[in-house]
């Protein structure tokens, strides 16, 4: 591990340590406005979704713009404007898609059709509160691309030698990890009782945000880097 790379991990989790310090330190008044729907964490969140949404469009667009399609191949630079568009629909709903900053009414045949009359997807009847709901595949997807293709990239030389072919964007497993560590203790929080189940979630999702940031922050670098290698 490089030495940017033991400070951004240090980084990551002083931060998981200081997002939960807070509400246990501030006062009531203080801890609401941190951790309610419309709060500090809720809005810093669509901010890092955005933010990785950007990064990852300027690597897919770089990929495009060398025209090297030996750094990610056709199937990787997809990918990587897959990972995009998956940051900004973070965004879009995390923000309500401008609601909570244009405070528009939500139209009448979403506002029946929202179990919090918002206007967002996720909140809809039938996927709101379902167990195998957007959030669901959400953290399914995050286990497999963030955790088991980089322990099996890094354990398998067959997997690794496919995931190159196909070109697939592979980050460093200790950044994956960094996702099983924040929903562990997003887990921790909830059965100890510590904290109350949405503010739990609406810290892990910031989290989440965090590492989407700095996953775009290496996959931009990574294509950078490959890019000013000569082309074989």
């Amino acid at each position: 591990m490089s030495k940017f790379h033991k400070g951004v991990l240090i980084f990551i989790l002083i931060s998981f340590f200081i997002s939960y310090l807070l509400l246990f330190v501030a006062d009531k008044r203080t801890a609401v406005a941190l951790s309610e729907s419309e709060g500090f964490y809720n809005n810093l969140t669509g901010i890092e979704f955005l933010i990785a949404s950007i990064l990852m469009f300027v690597a897919f667009w770089k990929v495009r713009r060398f025209n090297r399609p030996d750094i990610f191949g056709s199937w990787g630079s997809a990918f990587l404007l897959g990972l995009s568009f998956l940051s900004f629909m973070g965004f879009g709903e995390v923000m309500r898609w401008g609601q909570r900053i244009f405070h528009f009414p939500t139209p009448a045949w979403l506002y029946h059709a929202n179990a919090q009359q918002e206007f967002d997807i996720h909140n809809l009847n039938g996927l709101q509160g379902n167990p195998w709901g957007i959030a669901r595949w959400f953290s399914i997807f995050c286990l497999v691309y963030f955790c088991v293709i980089p322990y099996l990239d890094s354990s398998h030389l067959r997997f690794s030698a496919w995931l190159k072919r196909i070109g697939l964007p592979v980050i460093p497993l200790w950044l994956g990890l960094c996702f099983l560590l924040a929903y562990a203790i997003s887990k921790a929080m909830e059965y100890g009782g510590w904290l109350g189940q949405l503010t739990v979630k609406y810290i892990k999702e910031c989290q989440f945000g965090l590492l989407f940031v700095f996953i775009a922050i290496f996959l931009l670098q990574k294509v950078m880097w490959e890019s000013k290698k000569k082309a074989p």
